[in-house]
């Protein structure tokens, strides 16, 4: 039975999936973690609009109760709005620098894994490399072997790189000595 290196492409071949199922579980959490901060910013963004709400009635209430009306109102009121507008940009801001760190993140991840990919084919090839070339030794010194026990062929010949007659002396020289 022929040794054969498909039993380690095999299990490099299995390390390498093993890797692609981690990238994407990796994956489906950092969809957890984008949704996890959409949620938290829409509940942000509900808090702060109903915060508005309640600032804007508290507001008109005091305004009504205290007799305050026209510019003053209206300037108070502006103040309202832009309190709210920088508190909603702000809490956009921040969801979508949240959203690219998460997807960064995932990136360099699967970057990585590729390298790990990259470097198991290396060491498949390397190893594959060092085994052709431990069979190809092997393969000759069987050969040689052949030679001084007087045996040769020209096929021989070819496969170590000598020619017919060349053998034949060797297997003369091994036989006399």
């Amino acid at each position: 039975m022929a040794v054969s290196y498909k039993s380690v492409e095999d299990a490099y071949k299995k390390k390498n999936q093993a890797i692609d199922k981690q990238v994407a579980a990796d994956g489906n959490a950092y969809d957890a973690q984008r949704q996890d901060v959409t949620d938290s910013s829409a509940d942000t963004l509900q808090q702060i609009y109903l915060q508005k709400e309640r600032a804007e009635a508290s507001q008109r209430q005091q305004q009504k109760a205290a007799g305050i009306t026209g510019g003053a109102a209206e300037s108070a009121d502006i103040a309202l709005q832009a309190n709210y507008s920088t508190n909603r940009t702000n809490t956009l801001l921040e969801r979508d620098k949240q959203l690219s760190q998460i997807g960064i993140q995932q990136e360099q991840a699967k970057a990585q894994a590729e390298i790990e990919k990259r470097q198991n084919d290396v060491e498949m090839e390397t190893g594959r490399l060092s085994f052709n070339q431990d069979e190809q030794q092997q393969r000759r010194s069987e050969l040689w072997e052949l030679v001084r026990t007087g045996t040769y062929t020209q096929k021989m010949a070819n496969e170590l790189g000598y020619d017919l007659e060349t053998l034949k002396q060797m297997a003369n020289y091994y036989k006399e000595n």
